[in-house]
C-alpha cells in the first residue's frame, strides 16, 4: 500500500512539474499575467480534464472564491491576443520531435451546439456524430502523428460562417500556410476526398510540399494521352500487390493494390501517381499523390499514410470524450479559440510525453492506476483516465506540491 501511494503522488509530482515546465516554453516572450494564464489553463485541464472556467478553477484549489478565480480565467481567455506567439514556441517544441516521414493529416470538424443560441457568429453546421445540421462551428485542423502513432496538433482553428468568413478553401490555405512555415516540404501532407478540388491542388504544387489525396470518383484524368473517367480507369486495374488492414473497429480487409502515372486536365504537365485500393470498401479506394520512388511497391506504403488519416477524427473525437470539448461555454470566437489552443497544447503534450521513453515509467504509473476490460487503443485515453485518479488522490492544487503521506500516521512521531 506504502509503495502504491508513493507511485501515486510521484506520478503527481512528476506530471505537475513537466506541464509547468512545457508551459514555460510555450509563453516564452509573452507578459508575466499572460504565461500565468497559460499556468492556470494547462494545468487545470489537466487535472479537470474539462474545458468549462469553473471547473478548470475548481482544479486550481486557489484561496480566493471560485467565483473570482472563473472571472479572473474568462477576462485573460477574452482578452488574450497572442495565441500566434504562443501557437508557434509550441509548434517549435512539436517540429523537433518529427522526422523526415512524419505525416500532416489535414481535416475539417465541428463544434455542435443544438441548444446554445448567445455564441458568437453561431451557424448551422453538420454533426459529424450523427450526419444531421443543426447549430454549432466548423472548424479545420492539422495533427502530426508520433512514431507511436499518437495525435498530436499542429493547427486548428473555430471558424463561422456568419463572421468573417470568406470561404473553406479560405481557410483551409490558412492552414496549409501554418504548415509551410513550419514543417518541411518532404512531411507528407494527407487530405480526405473533401479536399481533392483543382484549387487545393494548385495551393499544394505552388507550395512544392508532398500530398496524397483520396479522389472522388466523379474526377477526370489524363491517361495515357486520353480523358477517362477515374472510377473507369481504377476498373481496369486489378491489383498487383497485396495488403492485409484492420481498421480502428476490428474489421479486417485483404486489399489489392495498383499504381498508375496520370496527368490532371487543370495542369496538364504535371505527373502525378494514381494509386488504386481494392477490398477497402466496394468501390475501388483511389489516391492521388506526387510521391514517387523507383519502387512501385511504394503503393503500399501510400495506401498505409492514407489510411492513418483517420488518427485525426479519433482525435477530434478524443477531445469531446474526454476534456468535454463541446461543452466550451465562452460565448466569443476568440475566447473559444483561445481556449481550443491551449486544450491542443495540452494533448500535444501529453502525446509527445507518452512517447519519450525516458518519460516511459511515469505513463506506465498512470496506466496503472486504471482498471480497464478492454484495453483502449489510443493510449492516451487510459493516461487521461490515470491522471484523473491520480490528481484525485494527491488532492493538490497548482500552488501547493503533492506531499507523500504514509500509511500508518504513527510513523510521523520517528
Amino acid at each position: 500500500m506504502k509503495n502504491k501511494n508513493r507511485e501515486i503522488y510521484n506520478a503527481a509530482s512528476s506530471m505537475k512539474q513537466s506541464v509547468l515546465r512545457f508551459a514555460g516554453h510555450v509563453g516564452k516572450g509573452l507578459t508575466k499575467p499572460q504565461q500565468s494564464f497559460i499556468v492556470d489553463m494547462l494545468y487545470g485541464m489537466m487535472v479537470s480534464q474539462d474545458v468549462k472556467l469553473t471547473k478548470i478553477g475548481a482544479a486550481l484549489k486557489e484561496e480566493s472564491k471560485l467565483k473570482y478565480t472563473e472571472e479572473r480565467l474568462r477576462r485573460n481567455a477574452n482578452d488574450f491576443n497572442n495565441g500566434d506567439i504562443m501557437a508557434d514556441n509550441y509548434v517549435k517544441k512539436v517540429v523537433k520531435k518529427t522526422r523526415k516521414d512524419t505525416l500532416l493529416l489535414v481535416d475539417g470538424g465541428d463544434i455542435s451546439k443544438p441548444y446554445g443560441s448567445n455564441f458568437e457568429g453561431l451557424c448551422e453546421v453538420r454533426d459529424g456524430s450523427t450526419g444531421k445540421i443543426g447549430k454549432g462551428f466548423p472548424t479545420v485542423g492539422i495533427i502530426a502523428l508520433t512514431d507511436d502513432k499518437l495525435p498530436v496538433p499542429v493547427y486548428e482553428n473555430i471558424y463561422s460562417y456568419k463572421k468573417d468568413f470568406v470561404s473553406e478553401n479560405h481557410e483551409t490555405f490558412k492552414a496549409l500556410d501554418f504548415a509551410d512555415k513550419h514543417f518541411s516540404k518532404d512531411n507528407i501532407r494527407v487530405f480526405d476526398r473533401g479536399y481533392d478540388s483543382n484549387i487545393i491542388t494548385e495551393k499544394l504544387l505552388d507550395s512544392k510540399v508532398k500530398f496524397i489525396v483520396r479522389a472522388n470518383d466523379v474526377r477526370t484524368v489524363i491517361h495515357n494521352g486520353e480523358k477517362i473517367n477515374i472510377l473507369k480507369l481504377a476498373n481496369k486495374f486489378k491489383g498487383k500487390y497485396k495488403l492485409d488492414f484492420e481498421n480502428q473497429k476490428g474489421k479486417k480487409s485483404h486489399c489489392e493494390i495498383s499504381m498508375t502515372p496520370i496527368a490532371l486536365p487543370k495542369f496538364p504537365g504535371q505527373v502525378f501517381n494514381l494509386v488504386i485500393c481494392k477490398g477497402f470498401s466496394n468501390e475501388p479506394m483511389m489516391l492521388i499523390t506526387n510521391v514517387f520512388d523507383d519502387d512501385n511497391s511504394i503503393c503500399k506504403s501510400i495506401v498505409k499514410c492514407y489510411l492513418l488519416r483517420w488518427k485525426i477524427e479519433e482525435f477530434y473525437r478524443f477531445k469531446k470524450q474526454t476534456f468535454n470539448f463541446e461543452d466550451i461555454r465562452v460565448m466569443n470566437l476568440k475566447a473559444m479559440n483561445n481556449i481550443n489552443l491551449l486544450l491542443n497544447i495540452l494533448i500535444g503534450f501529453l502525446s509527445m510525453k507518452s512517447t519519450e521513453s525516458k518519460d516511459k515509467p511515469i505513463i506506465v504509473a498512470l496506466i496503472n492506476q486504471v482498471k480497464r476490460i478492454y484495453n483502449a487503443k489510443n493510449v492516451l485515453y487510459t493516461v487521461c483516465a490515470g491522471l484523473s485518479i491520480v490528481f484525485a488522490i494527491a488532492n493538490t492544487g497548482l500552488n501547493p506540491p503533492p506531499v507523500f503521506i504514509p500509511d500508518f500516521l504513527q510513523l510521523c512521531l520517528y
